[in-house]
């Protein structure tokens, strides 16, 4: 009875990173900005939130209900005990940001134009729940993407940009690839939805499981409803975590990694065919 999704997470996890689901309504999961109002009750965190409205909204219309029914019952959170989560997400008409914590929420509708985030509330409401300043890590990543895309026409943004810029090692280690060779985290893994507003059943999401400077992006239609077993027990992304380990410290993606994603874009291959070749091509780069 709920809505099916292409969902990312990582194993153990209930909940979701960033999904499409079958009504073409994209995701994208963001840890928030220390909040002023801490809670240690268990409540939904932030991917619990994310699953939560993949199954159950058809457009950016129906989330802020969902967001104000979960405040009501008291089982918001966020991305901690003491963060908040920012969210956006995207249907064939218009783009929404959500920030958050366990009392309030926001909401922007951007119809045109862009907005950018990264780990700190960036409206004015949101702002004032704030409990410290953003650290210089996530301040720096938000200017560099910004200026990124910046530089380009939005109308022109491609596929290859947007794989260009997840692997950006620009003012390392806050850098908008984040690896962990200073910090605790790193990125995991991205999702890139491309919303075909005429012909929505044409809409791709790119899927790189793994840091994207050791993976491929995958080009998943959004009609494709199997499940690719390597990446379900995480064995493609310990082919992805091998790379990395062999060579930490790389400042851009292998050729053959650039090579391959060009061949898969223009490929009339099917998507199971392409999830087998990309994972043997992984292997043979460790």
């Amino acid at each position: 009875g709920f809505l099916s999704s292409q969902a990312g997470r990582d194993i153990g996890n209930t909940g979701f990173a960033h999904f499409f689901n079958e009504k073409f309504l994209a995701g994208a999961n963001n840890t928030g900005s220390f909040t002023k109002h801490p809670t240690e009750r268990p409540l939904l965190n932030d991917c619990h939130l994310m699953r939560y409205i993949a199954e159950r909204a058809g457009s950016i219309r129906e989330i802020p209900c969902l967001i104000e029914k979960l405040i009501d019952g008291k089982a918001l959170g966020g991305a901690s005990e003491n963060r908040g989560a920012i969210f956006l997400f995207a249907d064939s008409e218009s783009g929404l940001l959500i920030e958050c914590d366990s009392q309030d929420y926001t909401a922007r509708f951007i119809h045109t134009g862009r907005w950018v985030v990264s780990n700190h509330f960036t409206t004015a409401s949101a702002k004032r729940w704030e409990s410290q300043p953003p650290n210089k890590n996530t301040i720096t990543r938000r200017k560099r993407l910004k200026y990124l895309l910046g530089k380009k026409n939005i109308t022109e943004l491609s596929p290859e940009d947007i794989f260009a810029f997840s692997r950006d090692r620009k003012n390392a280690p806050d850098s908008l690839c984040n690896d962990n060779l200073e910090h605790f985290w790193m990125t995991v893994s991205v999702e890139c939805q491309f919303i075909t507003k005429n012909k929505p059943l044409d809409s791709i999401n790119f899927v790189c499981c793994g840091n994207p400077l050791h993976s491929v992006y995958l080009p998943i239609p959004i009609t494709y409803v199997h499940t690719y077993i390597p990446m379900l027990d995480g064995s493609f992304y310990k082919a992805t975590e091998k790379r990395y380990l062999k060579d930490i410290s790389c400042k851009k993606a292998p050729d053959e990694i650039k090579k391959w994603e060009e061949y898969a874009i223009a490929s009339k291959k099917t998507t199971g065919s392409l999830l087998c070749e990309a994972y043997q091509l992984l292997k043979t780069l460790v």
